[in-house]
């Protein structure tokens, strides 16, 4: 059996993508905790939508939304410019619910406060680099 099960948050902006054949997709990555850490590190795994997921994740996910998700772990291998073998692994989503949407905040504001704690929810995002 071949399942995944996550909750975490989006951890870059959406963006949807149509291939050559005309099926739409998201390529993103989620941030979850590390299991058994007793800090709030994460992991940023790499997910991936295809169809009327990946419609519904455009119109309704942004960055730091708050999701569960259900899919399987898929991986493929490809040669970059390069030419060095890559192997990508990501978790095909099949079902997702969205648990909390994004916080806004004032991009404008510069203030910092050094007495709160970092949570999951300040994780830095890494962006996700996909060469095809």
């Amino acid at each position: 059996m071949n399942k995944v099960l996550l909750v975490g948050r989006i951890a870059n902006e959406i963006k949807l993508i149509t291939t050559q054949n005309g099926v739409n997709l998201i390529k993103s990555a989620i941030a979850v905790r590390k299991p058994n850490s007793s800090s709030n590190d994460a992991e940023f795994i790499e997910v991936i939508a295809s169809g009327t997921i990946a419609d519904f994740i455009s119109k309704n996910v942004a960055k730091g939304t708050l999701v569960s998700l259900e899919g399987n772990l898929t991986s493929y291998k490809f040669r970059n410019k390069t030419g060095s073998l890559l192997k990508i692994t990501y978790v095909n989503i099949q079902e997702i619910n969205v648990l909390q949407k994004a916080i806004s905040y004032n991009k404008q504001s510069t203030e910092y406060d050094n007495s709160k704690k970092n949570t999951i929810e300040d994780i830095p995002t890494a962006e996700l680099i996909i060469e095809d």
